[in-house]
């Protein structure tokens, strides 16, 4: 064979291997079922559903995905939500991948359980997805991630997650430990409350985690970061967290645990960690443009609790009523730390404290009402 002609052969190949296969019923298995277009599919083909097709595939057992890279699209209402569940029954993980990439879009998975390795209801390596929502997803005995567990970075864009849950593990919709959740505007709502066993990350747990314009709201843990455990750094912006808890007598973090903190026009409301840290925990970072409203600490730092480490810079933020049972109503410091431009009002005697205090004499600072 010349040169030119196994080019051109390869070319072809190339051009064959990735192709459209099409759901045309609700059927869990048989021709045509979206378990038989799945194991028909090789890596990199698309699935999608037959127009107008709508409904719930109730599942009697889960799929096996293998290592494809595979995009799976539902169909849109006339609303542009999602037409097509993927239910695990309350019995079932939904889709297990164990190397490349899974591509979500348009779909409902809800009901799915995981026995072990968690993944409630995706199981994957990199995950993608698109305005899709997680229901009542739960991995048992101590796996992590409600909804999604991942080996590799988890993308998400438009997405609901709501109720999912561990029992004894970590992140109640998403864990990813070793790698990088990105999300765009996602809701995250009420991980971990109905069973109160999450233990690190309410929502997510993931090493480093990047939120543009997300709502985390109601989400429960028992350890540490009510909403979001990153042990490497967070970064938010545009982002809003409310009412999420880390309240066992471990707890800290009630919204967030991270080592090193970006915060940029993020809203921070009735978060509440039992002992320390009613919003945030963190080593370092920077806060700009935030707001603290209405947190609490049954011990310090009602809004931001800092331990020694680097240092912590809070610029043109607003702490107000925020509340801690001993020191710091709004923030505690351990060791270096920057205010400019924040406002502190609400009725703590001591809104802030810290061992340092501007000077080598340590000292507690009443700050309230006060501007820095």
């Amino acid at each position: 064979m010349t040169r030119f002609a196994l080019l051109a052969a390869l070319c072809l190949c190339g051009t064959l291997s990735a192709a459209t296969l099409t759901v045309t019923n609700l059927n869990d298995s048989g021709a045509g079922s979206l378990r038989d277009q799945c194991a028909a599919a090789v890596s990199g083909d698309t699935i999608v559903f037959q127009t107008g097709l709508s409904g719930t595939i109730s599942f009697g057992s889960g799929i096996d995905l293998g290592s494809k890279s595979l995009t799976i699209t539902g169909n849109a209402t006339g609303l542009g939500a999602p037409a097509i569940t993927l239910s695990g029954s309350g019995s079932w993980r939904i889709l297990r991948q164990i190397g490349g990439t899974l591509t979500l879009s348009l779909l409902n998975l809800q009901l799915g359980y995981a026995t072990i390795n968690g993944g409630g209801a995706i199981l994957g390596n990199v995950v993608n997805c698109t305005t899709c929502t997680f229901t009542e997803n739960l991995a048992d005995n101590g796996g992590g991630g409600g909804a999604i567990r991942a080996t590799g970075a988890v993308t998400c864009s438009g997405c609901t997650f709501t109720e999912n849950e561990t029992i004894g593990g970590n992140g109640g919709a998403i864990y990813c430990p070793s790698d990088v959740v990105t999300c765009t505007n996602c809701t995250y709502s009420n991980q971990g409350l109905t069973l109160g066993m999450v233990e690190y990350g309410g929502a997510i747990f993931a090493y480093t985690v990047t939120c543009t314009g997300c709502t985390f709201a109601g989400n429960v843990v028992i350890v540490s970061g009510g909403a979001i455990f990153g042990p490497n750094s967070v970064t938010g912006t545009n982002c809003t967290f409310s009412g999420n808890s880390a309240s066992a007598g471990a707890g800290v973090g009630g919204a967030i645990y991270t080592v090193n903190i970006a915060c940029t026009n993020c809203t921070f409301s009735g978060n509440s960690a039992d002992p320390v840290g009613g919003a945030v925990l963190c080593d370092a970072g920077t806060c700009t443009n935030c707001t603290f409203s209405g947190n609490s600490a049954t011990s310090g730092g009602g809004a931001i609790s800092k331990a020694d480490g680097n240092p912590l810079s809070c610029i043109n933020c607003t702490f107000t009523g925020n509340s801690a049972g001993n020191e710091g109503g709004a923030i505690v410091v351990g060791a270096s730390f920057t205010l400019a431009g924040c406002t502190f009002s609400g009725p703590p005697a001591r809104p802030f404290w810290s061992p340092t205090a501007h000077s080598p004499t340590p000292a507690r600072v009443p700050c309230s009402p006060t501007r820095l």
